[in-house]
């Protein structure tokens, strides 16, 4: 069952409204429980994204009226997805209302918020003076950041999908021969280009190509699946990464859950949870590579690519004169600058590169971290390019 977040505050001795419609932590769920039953009905094959219960008992909300006044009052939450939210409220919205959801961060604290905009697309009336309102958000939003979700098996984004649409590149992990061609099947109604390695050595020489993805097997003849991803990180490559293995016990869970892995499957997959999780991983390999969404800072992105040049020639000359203060004021440039430009996956090696050159001060000890640093710039710069 859901979880519910939040209680009643109490000020002065007296209970603040968490909502418009005052309901407390047992009323409210009774209520929700009566509204995912009805929403049981619904046809899931008509989203596109998966729902998620979210039962928040208090989200400030505010409608955008005319002349860009807003009227702001507090709502319950029903649940949640990518790209919009259900609300209960006490009145009737205008659908086509453009609105504003102030949406708690599961991992900061209650009072810790991002402020999402979206566009009142429904509102239903359910019995007296309940009223449900369906937003549609007006960018899609990574839930996971509002939801106490596993990070690794339990978060697909995906309902349904369209196999035509799947694009991308993937290095495929596996020793297996039967494997290789049954998880190639299950992808040939797709545009995803499927290369693949039989060894981690193998793995190794292949994976600087850039790829979308890399899925592989938990056990490899010369080693394990997780040894591969230690390499992959410390040498800069920050490619996403589905591990498949047919183990599913805790033990292998703690330690799937530890590495810098991205997901999990356990086999036997069928062919519909595969193209689920791949998706969503080429989706969100795509954003980070692809920098900001809009178009101000899409041009800064490419400035930013432009100048990558510059930065290697800079670094690579600190490291002929040893001059690690300066390697390390440049790294921590780049580091700050990456992720607000959609470039996270830089950012994660700048973070290794500058932590090494803090410890040793000395771009020699710390010759493996700017190296990684320096083809992970190379990569993005040659990829844009071409």
């Amino acid at each position: 069952m859901a979880t519910y977040r939040g209680n009643f505050r109490r000020r002065g001795g007296s209970q603040e409204r968490r909502n418009s419609l005052g309901l407390d932590g047992d009323k409210l769920n009774r209520l929700l429980d009566i509204l995912d039953h009805r929403g049981n009905s619904e046809a899931a094959l008509k989203r596109i994204h998966v729902r998620w219960p979210f039962r928040c008992d208090s989200l400030v909300f505010r409608l955008i009226e005319g002349f860009g006044s807003r009227r702001e009052f507090k709502v319950a939450a029903r649940n949640l997805s990518n790209s919009g939210l259900s609300v209960i409220h006490n009145a009737y919205v205008h659908p086509a209302t453009e609105c504003e959801v102030l949406m708690p961060l599961a991992q900061s604290g209650e009072q810790a918020t991002q402020t999402v905009r979206g566009v009142v697309r429904r509102c239903q009336h359910v019995q007296g003076v309940v009223h449900e309102i369906g937003v549609s958000f007006s960018e899609p939003v990574d839930a996971r950041q509002f939801l106490a979700l596993d990070s690794l098996p339990a978060y697909y984004s995906m309902e349904t999908i369209d196999p035509a649409k799947m694009e991308g590149t993937i290095l495929h992990v596996e020793d297996s021969a039967v494997d290789r061609r049954l998880f190639a099947h299950y992808l040939a109604d797709t545009r995803v280009i499927v290369k693949s390695a039989e060894t981690i050595e193998e793995a190794k020489q292949k994976v600087r190509e850039s790829f979308d993805l890399v899925v592989l097997d938990l056990q490899l003849p010369d080693g394990t699946g997780l040894e591969l991803v230690t390499w992959m990180r410390d040498n800069g490559i920050m490619a996403p990464v589905i591990v498949l293995t047919a183990d599913s016990s805790r033990e292998t869970h703690l330690k799937l859950c530890s590495a810098e892995v991205n997901g999990f499957l356990t086999k036997p997959v069928d062919p519909a949870t595969l193209q689920r999780a791949i998706t969503e991983y080429l989706r969100l390999s795509e954003d980070r590579t692809g920098g900001a969404t809009d178009d101000a800072l899409k041009a800064l992105a490419g400035t930013f690519i432009a100048e990558l040049g510059s930065t290697i020639d800079d670094l690579r000359a600190c490291r002929e004169k040893e001059d690690a203060m300066t390697a390390y004021s440049i790294v921590l440039r780049l580091k700050g600058t990456a992720p607000a430009l959609g470039f996270n996956q830089l950012a994660n090696v700048c973070d290794r590169a500058a932590s090494a050159l803090a410890a040793s001060m000395s771009c020699e000890e710390s010759s493996r971290q700017l190296d990684a640093l320096l083809d992970a710039c190379e990569r993005i710069k040659h990829r844009r390019a071409g």
